[in-house]
């Protein structure tokens, strides 16, 4: 199954090419422009502390400079080389590193040298190396002199020898031209391989002191063929979960890479916390915003869902529990060793629902009232701290949208904010067990139902231990209003509040055209077919769609980008807020394109993603946002490479409107699937509740479904759409091996009506 996706790329296709499971690193091609290196990627730590190597036969020549073509894995990647050379690098299973092997037939061997690079790092122009080789256990140490970044070590085999330099200082490489982010290369190394045969295994540990680190590369070289058996069961794992068979091998091989490839974004640390890596290269940390938005698409992924728990928990865990702090109940965004950033407001609207993807049933009461008290003290914070005239309020850069000084100002009351503050308002408000939460927290404040006005007569102020008194907002609809002043305009970006002295006492919309209000409306009711038509209708009148997501910010505005601007404003990096297509919003997107009936566009949408998985980049993963007027989508990225958000988005994307799988428990499971025409026949196979459900449609659209070991029975519900607009309904119960055939057929009424049948 595994070898199955393996890609073949030629050396003039301009790829990345993955070689990580979120504690290494991944493959640049061409990266340094030098022909003697390859250089290795970014770690999730920010710490390139081994990034690259150069090969040369015993006489000094380089080796490993052209690329013939390259083979990409999942699980490994493996380059041939002009030369002769073939160099194969893989990840173990659970720990963190790489294996790097290196073979040149018909040789008398070969020189490796390992290179580090320090270039992002603090205080680097007084940056010193040490390195250590230990002839006993034949492994090499290297770290910077004041330990900072901690240290690399790497195992070899007894038949290498070792040569120390006794240059400590690096040396400056030329420019890289990388995706239009130049940098510096600066490089060391401490030493270099002789090699005397054909081939060779190099082990690479990584460690916060070298012992550590030498003891994680020994263990590596020892347990290598273990390791990377456990990789693939653990690979193969995964896919099995949900497997689908089509005419479509395009979208067979994008889906199977990006399940993987978002699996891989999964680190634990050292206190045993359970992340998710943002982006590679530019957030390799986790983010609190980001990561409730991936968590849906993490349960669809068929990744174990006590893993989506350990995720979330951890981030419940950075909450800001500071009473006395503005910041108090926020939900962390980036959370780096240095900080935690307490920035983007009602992030615990994502976080409830996040909650309900993850708990589609409220089994567990303990867990349950644990979130719900969370979820309180953030809505205290807010109604204590950040209120302004009764709306939840930020500064010009602390949304989304506010990746840097040169980012678009966004202060007052924005859009998103409402209705994630509304997502935690209804939470609490419906939360079965009020008694549960804590005395601390006023019970007043959780059934409030205040509005806009300081005072009303049905809902009484709420006071908070003698510090004020705050109201909790109305509903959407009523709460919102000001957004939505003018008949010919769809909801305004934010509430500007006014200045002390201005003339203006009332807060005052902003119509500026963005993205905020097209995750704004999918937020509030993402299933809500009347809204989703219109926002459709408003996304295409403004421009806003791009091909793989929405644009932040319509054509038709003055600080409209149709390409990222780099260096803007003192910012390396410039922002996405002026006309970037965030790729992250491809699910927003697919739900308003599945939830307004517009089938033909969800699955061009899909195509559009497939190829992308595929070929844009980085195989097996989608970016963090493109240009927004894409030209080569090769050449057309912007942000990190990878991105979680993006892949997980693309992932419940395909599982939730395209294969229809409803995360349900239990005796019930209903699909809804919008299989394409062009996929012919189609056989899909899911776990559920320790058995398999399968669900086959044959070319004249009849459907044969069947379970197997799920006791005692499963009743399992299919409903498809066999004209745009119209629904159809059939339920079946079905014991163990037991198959049924259901065929929609169109009655007199003009409605289809299932036909079923057992007896096949």
């Amino acid at each position: 199954m595994i070898n199955s996706l393996a890609d073949t790329i030629y050396a003039g296709e301009d790829r990345l090419v993955l070689l990580t499971d979120g504690t290494g690193g991944y493959y640049y091609g061409d990266a340094l422009k030098a022909a003697d290196e390859s250089c290795y990627g970014y770690s999730h730590k920010e710490y390139r502390l081994l990034s690259g190597w150069g090969v040369s036969t015993l006489a000094g020549e380089p080796i490993n400079g052209n690329v013939s073509f390259t083979i990409a894995d999942p699980s490994w990647v493996e380059r041939h080389y002009e030369g002769g050379l073939v160099e194969r690098n893989d990840m173990p299973h659970g720990r963190s590193g790489i294996y790097i092997d290196l073979k040149r037939d018909n040789s008398d061997g070969f020189i490796f040298r390992p290179l580090a690079d320090f270039r992002h790092f603090e205080l680097i122009e007084n940056a010193r190396y040490v390195s250590r080789w230990d002839e006993e256990f034949h492994t090499l140490s290297f770290a910077r002199e004041d330990g900072y970044a901690g240290w690399v070590a790497i195992a070899c085999p007894k038949n290498v020898s070792y040569r120390e330099f006794e240059l400590t200082e690096p040396r400056q490489y030329r420019v890289s031209e990388l995706k239009g982010r130049p940098g510096a290369a600066i490089l060391w190394s401490p030493g270099e391989f002789q090699v005397g045969s054909a081939s060779a295994t190099f082990a690479v540990g990584y460690g916060k002191d070298r012992y550590a680190a030498e003891e994680n590369a020994r263990f590596l070289m020892s347990n290598q063929d273990q390791l990377r058996s456990e990789r693939d069961v653990w690979l193969a794992g995964i896919l099995k979960k949900v497997h689908i068979t089509c005419n479509d091998q395009e979208f067979m091989r994008a889906f199977s890479w990006a399940r993987l490839t978002l699996a891989k974004m999964i680190y634990k640390t050292e206190t045993t916390d359970t992340f998710l890596l943002t982006g590679i290269p530019e957030s390799p940390y986790p983010d609190g915003w980001f990561t409730c938005l991936t968590l849906p698409g993490l349960v669809a992924s068929g990744i174990d869902r006590d893993v989506s728990v350990d995720v979330f928990n951890s981030i419940l865990k950075h909450q800001n529990t500071n009473e006395f702090s503005q910041e108090f109940g926020m939900y962390p965004g980036q959370i780096r060793d240095e900080r935690t950033e307490y920035q983007i407001p009602e992030i615990a609207g994502l976080a409830v629902l996040a909650y309900q993807k993850i708990f589609p049933v409220d089994s567990d009461t303990v867990y349950a009232d644990k979130f719900a008290t969370s979820i309180a003290k953030s809505l205290l914070g807010t109604m204590k701290y950040r209120l302004q005239h009764g709306l939840a309020s930020s500064d010009k850069h602390q949304n989304f949208l506010g990746d840097s000084p040169a980012a678009v100002d966004r202060s007052g009351a924005t859009i998103e904010t409402q209705v994630l503050l509304q997502k935690v308002r209804e939470f609490i408000k419906k939360y079965p067990r009020l008694d549960s939460i804590p005395v601390d927290i006023p019970v007043s404040l959780i059934k409030g139902a205040g509005g806009l006005e300081r005072r009303t007569l049905d809902a009484p102020l709420v006071t908070v231990g003698g510090a004020g008194e705050f109201d909790v907002p109305l509903l959407f609809e009523t709460a919102l209003s000001p957004f939505r002043m003018r008949k010919d305009k769809f909801w305004a970006d934010r509430l500007i509040f006014p200045d002390e002295g201005d003339t203006i006492i009332h807060p005052y919309p902003s119509y500026d055209s963005r993205i905020s209000m097209m995750l704004a409306l999918d937020f509030y009711d993402s299933g809500n077919h009347k809204r989703a038509k219109e926002a459709y209708k408003y996304a295409v009148d403004q421009e806003l769609f791009g091909d793989v997501g929405f644009r932040t910010m319509s054509p038709f505005e003055d600080d409209y980008q149709s390409s990222h601007a780099y260096r803007e404003h003192n910012s390396p990096r410039g922002t996405k807020s002026k006309g970037d297509v965030l790729v992250w919003s491809d699910g927003v997107l697919g739900n308003i394109l599945a939830n307004a009936e517009q089938l033909d566009s969800l699955w061009a949408l899909m195509d559009r993603m497939n190829h992308r998985v595929l070929h844009q980049g980085l195989t097996g993963a989608l970016p963090e946002a493109e240009n927004a007027e894409t030209v080569d989508i090769l050449r057309n990225i912007v942000g990190s490479s990878v991105f979680v958000t993006s892949t997980a988005e693309y992932v419940r994307l395909v599982s939730e409107h395209i294969l229809g799988i409803e995360p349900v428990s239990g005796a019930y499971m209903t699909f809804r699937p919008r299989f394409p025409q062009h996929w012919g026949e189609t056989r899909l196979e899911v776990k559920h509740s320790g058995g398999m459900v399968i669900i086959e449609r044959d070319e004249k659209g009849i459907f044969r479904v069947s379970q197997h070991h799920i006791e005692p029975h499963l009743q399992l519900a299919l409903e498809v759409s066999p004209e745009p607009g119209m629904r159809a309904l059939g339920s079946v119960r079905l014991y163990p091996d037991e198959e049924a055939e259901i065929e929609f057929v169109l009655t007199k009424n003009g409605r289809y009506s299932p036909k079923i049948r057992k007896d096949i």
